[in-house]
């Protein structure tokens, strides 16, 4: 049995404000964490040869290495900040690209997608006393639901999940919304 495609549907404003409220979260703890690990990748790539401050001796590596007329210390300093601050700036545009920016873009939308999914199982556990449908989908395995709903519906209906466009950000019926 094969679900219908998903339809947009427009964000209300409590949804958009709290796309932008987690936005902001997410934008000033990304900004925080990786100014700070740019900053000493940056340090330790410029601290090469600087070791001979404490002992007031100049020591450079090109003096004491016979190979050193293949690479200068500026050389070895360049190389050291291309891959450590490479390995910083990749990891963080791709985590702004995937994690941040779909935030606002969704926001900026105004939209999010109504998408139909196939209730394969009901879950009800005593000791918490949670509700869950299992759903035909592999990324998305199962998602709570409140008992009103869990005591609607059986195994083989159609639910619908709302979620972010861009960021598959999971906003639930009754106003509670998932923290990624």
């Amino acid at each position: 049995m094969q679900a219908a495609p998903s339809e947009q549907v427009p964000l209300t404003a409590e949804e958009k404000d709290f796309l932008l409220a987690v936005y902001d979260t997410r934008w000033r703890r990304y900004f925080l964490v990786y100014i700070f690990l740019f900053v000493l990748a940056l340090m330790y790539g410029l601290r090469i040869d600087r070791r001979s401050q404490y002992t007031g001796e100049t020591i450079h590596w090109e003096d004491n290495n016979p190979d050193a007329k293949y690479l200068s210390r500026f050389g070895m300093q360049m190389i050291n900040l291309v891959f450590l601050e490479g390995m910083f700036m990749s990891t963080g545009i791709y985590f702004w690209m995937k994690r941040v920016s779909p935030l606002k873009k969704d926001a900026d939308l105004g939209m999010k997608e109504k998408v139909p999914y196939i209730i394969v199982e009901k879950q009800y556990y005593n000791v918490s006393g949670q509700y869950f449908f299992a759903i035909d989908d592999p990324k998305l395995l199962r998602t709570e639901v409140d008992e009103d709903t869990y005591n609607k519906m059986k195994e083989g209906d159609t639910c619908y999940i709302y979620r972010g466009i861009y960021s598959k950000f999971v906003f639930e019926e009754n106003g509670r919304y998932t923290l990624m």
